[in-house]
């Protein structure tokens, strides 16, 4: 194979390059990453990811896989995906936490890290509130995560401190 040289800002690239990483990691805000696991092959491929690994410390952690709309499931260790051909899967990961919590908004790829300002919980009225920014005129979704051990009393959602 020949090296292609671009002029320019690009510099010199080649088709023999190595390919991207696997993996991508992007902490939005504190504490509030995305992961990106990548399959380039064009078979299936299963993949395993300590969190430490991805420097994310703490015992629990509440996921959220971005395009399939669906909470990740016993997230506590490691992530473990099955990935088709060709495809991704983008997780937003915070620290599980005692009350619900937002996880994910349809708004940026980083899950609200960038849209979601003064995240505040109210024991004494079970309330979250947030403050969304940066929107526009498009539609607009919010997660959240609400620990197990929440229930619901009546039409009300309460939590227990653990």
């Amino acid at each position: 194979m020949a090296a292609v040289r671009v002029l320019g800002s690009g510099g010199i690239w080649s088709v023999r390059r190595n390919r991207p990483a696997r993996v991508w990691l992007a902490e939005g805000a504190p504490r509030w990453w995305t992961v990106v696991v990548v399959n380039w092959e064009t078979e299936p491929l299963d993949v395993s990811l300590p969190l430490g690994a991805l420097g994310l410390k703490g015992a629990m952690f509440d996921a959220y896989d971005v395009w399939r709309d669906a909470p990740v499931a016993n997230l506590k260790g490691g992530l473990a995906l099955a990935l088709e051909p060709r495809a991704a899967r983008t997780i937003a990961i915070r620290p599980a936490a005692a009350r619900p919590q937002v996880i994910g908004t349809t708004r940026h790829v980083v899950q609200g890290a960038v849209d979601i300002a003064d995240e505040i919980w109210d024991p004494t009225t079970r309330t979250l509130k947030a403050k969304s920014t940066n929107l526009d005129g498009r539609a607009y979704a919010v997660t959240i995560a609400v620990p197990k051990d929440c229930g619901r009393e009546g039409a009300r959602r309460t939590c227990r401190a653990r």
